[in-house]
């Protein structure tokens, strides 16, 4: 294998998670996408010439490990003994009891046929991060472009989607579960589409800033610097045709921390940008969480009282559940039992609105330490990353874009597709083994292999 073509592996599978992978909707598309999962991830521990883990590579890949291993255990056939013995069990034990029959052995998970469903959702960001950092299967320019690719044709869908006489009859839409009249692009969910938008800006910042530094002259410069303007307005544009309020309140931030890239390392304007943005990010947050998110909502959004409802039931939940949890995938199956029958809607609740909170019910302790691990992590990449003077403007793409995620999942579930998990997978790979700055050379074509890890 050439190594163009090895570098091509996985930007070209996230750029085909992005087209298959927008909702579990496109059965056999998800389907496809973890069988090439497993192909990558087989080819990667096979190779010869595999790399050497850093410590934040490690780490990361024991958090993603003890993904995987909570949600096998929850597939374990217990004894009754044990079981039954479980927080929240008594009404299974009492049916079986009810029916005379005898208690079989039964795993942590309530549903586990959506527990091992689940599991294999798994596989294709498990697949990117195994490619990067096991294989480097990636040349980050390339990796950059990839996203950028899939944000434009994305856009590109979303205008066909809503520029008919009739978008609720437009035969471009994907799914026939989705938000009818606004762009929703490859997704079936117009936040999951504006979330893709968010996160292409930083690389597009630093794609842009590559060329820049390699640019021969200032008019070179200068036109690279306007194609920037130009690339992030068609984004913000594809944000706001979709209509995603708390992406559409995230995007400043966004854009003004990536926009650092293009800085001159003396000039000291990071810091007060970097405070603006944090403003932009609290300013989500108190509209998103407060009433006041009722008088910008659009009409076929979820609301703060839709919002505040989902929590407060899912609430008592994670607290009899809270030991174990009620198994991967469990949401829809047990937030029914938590309603209050007198004021149940039409309206099918699938998730939480808030993964934190989901994944709180569904894994219980082992769940909620791990994701404080992860966010512990995170939080320790961070620092290195944004304060390093000659910074790896990958990296720092990376680290922005898997912060507006984790920022979004407070009110959303943008995880729960392959095209951004997948997108989050490389960002942390990214974060966990920055690129050396590169020397000479093009980045697009760089002439050494080193100057892509």
């Amino acid at each position: 294998m050439t190594q163009a073509i090895r570098s091509a592996v996985i930007p070209s599978y996230i750029l085909l998670c992005i087209g298959l992978g927008g909702s579990v909707q496109g059965v056999w598309g998800v389907a496809a996408l973890q069988l090439v999962a497993i192909a990558i991830i087989g080819w990667s521990l096979l190779a010869k010439d595999r790399l050497s883990l850093s410590g934040p590579a490690k780490a990361l890949f024991i958090i993603a490990g003890l993904t995987v291993l909570i949600s096998l255990v929850q597939l374990i056939p217990l004894p009754p003994a044990m079981w039954s013995a479980l927080p929240a069990r008594e009404q299974i034990a009492d049916g079986y009891r009810m029916l005379g029959q005898v208690q079989p052995n039964l795993p942590i998970s309530l549903t586990p046929y959506d527990t091992a469903a689940t599991v294999l959702t798994l596989l294709p960001p498990l697949a990117v991060l195994t490619g990067m950092l096991v294989a480097g299967a990636y040349r980050a320019s390339w990796l950059a472009l990839a996203i950028l690719l899939g944000a434009l044709a994305a856009v590109l869908l979303g205008t066909l989607q809503v520029g008919g006489s009739g978008p609720n009859d437009s035969p471009w839409y994907l799914y026939s579960i989705t938000n009818y009249g606004f762009a929703t692009g490859f997704f079936a969910n117009s936040n999951h589409m504006a979330t893709l938008l968010a996160i292409s800006i930083p690389f597009l910042f630093a794609f842009i800033a590559n060329l820049r530094q390699q640019a021969k002259n200032q008019k070179a410069g200068s036109a690279v610097f306007l194609v920037a303007i130009a690339g992030v307005l068609v984004l913000l544009v594809g944000i706001f045709l979709n209509g995603s309020l708390a992406v559409l309140l995230l995007g400043p931030a966004v854009v003004m921390t990536s926009a650092t890239m293009l800085l001159p390392h003396g000039m000291k304007l990071r810091g007060p940008l970097t405070a603006v943005a944090m403003l932009a990010i609290a300013a989500v947050l108190l509209v998103y969480l407060t009433p006041l998110n009722n008088q910008f909502v659009a009409s076929n959004a979820t609301s703060f009282e839709s919002r505040q409802a989902m929590w407060s039931t899912t609430i008592p939940a994670i607290k009899d559940n809270i030991v174990l949890g009620t198994g991967v995938g469990s949401f829809d199956q047990v937030y029914p039992t938590y309603e209050d029958a007198a004021a149940v809607t039409p309206t099918f609740v699938n998730h939480a609105h808030n993964d934190y909170l989901e994944i709180a019910l569904e894994t219980g302790i082992p769940g909620i330490l791990l994701v404080g691990a992860f966010l512990l992590w995170w939080g320790r990449r961070s620092v290195p990353i944004w304060r390093a003077a000659a910074r790896d403007r990958y990296a720092l793409a990376g680290l922005i874009a898997s912060g507006a995620i984790l920022v979004h999942s407070l009110v959303d579930y943008p995880l729960r597709t392959a095209a951004l998990s997948t997108i989050m997978a490389a960002s942390l790979a990214l974060m966990a083994r920055p690129r050396p700055p590169v020397q000479q050379g093009n980045d697009l074509w760089p002439t050494t292999r080193h100057e892509k890890i």
